[in-house]
């Protein structure tokens, strides 16, 4: 997402560059305003500071106002902003949640975030195996005891008795 924000900041620092747009009659901005607010909106994302979630209410607000397109018409780029800054505001905690590690080393991240893709990683992959089939049949109860083995117990259980011989 952030690469098409970014593409979208090029484009249109080009494009107002070029043409100004008007400015809809329904935002208190100007053309000089949405060029200063392009360059803060990469500042944002490239550099994802503390403040960010604030900045981007901020710019949310600016541009909240900005008229929706008739049906069949393209979308104006006030709108195009509001709508950037509005998904950047949104997900801001998902794609900081990194600093929470940098400052605090008792924090534990997951394998995967998703308790879902957790289970369809085990599933899948056995139903993956069973399609390819299996070089031998005991193969077959091997691999099926061990993913229910590792099903029931938890991250980190004891695997040393796997090992013996």
């Amino acid at each position: 997402m952030t690469l098409n924000v970014l593409d979208f900041i090029a484009k249109t620092a080009e494009s107002v560059l070029n043409k100004a747009p008007s400015v809809p009659k329904e935002l208190e901005v100007n053309v000089d305003q949405l060029l200063e607010d392009l360059q803060t909106l990469e500042w944002l994302i490239l550099g994802h500071p503390e403040s960010g979630s604030d900045l981007l209410e901020k710019l949310y607000d600016r541009y909240a106002s900005a008229p929706m397109p008739q049906k069949g018409q393209r979308a104006s780029i006030w709108y195009r902003m509001r709508n950037h800054v509005l998904h950047l505001w949104d997900h801001w905690r998902r794609y900081t949640c990194y600093r929470a590690f940098l400052h605090d080393d008792t924090v534990q991240v997951e394998a995967t975030n998703n308790h879902t893709e957790r289970v369809i990683g085990w599933e899948v992959k056995e139903r993956y195996r069973t399609m390819r089939g299996y070089k031998r049949k005991d193969s077959i109860l091997n691999v099926t005891m061990l993913t229910g083995w590792l099903h029931e117990k938890s991250i980190g259980g004891d695997m040393s008795r796997l090992y013996a011989s």
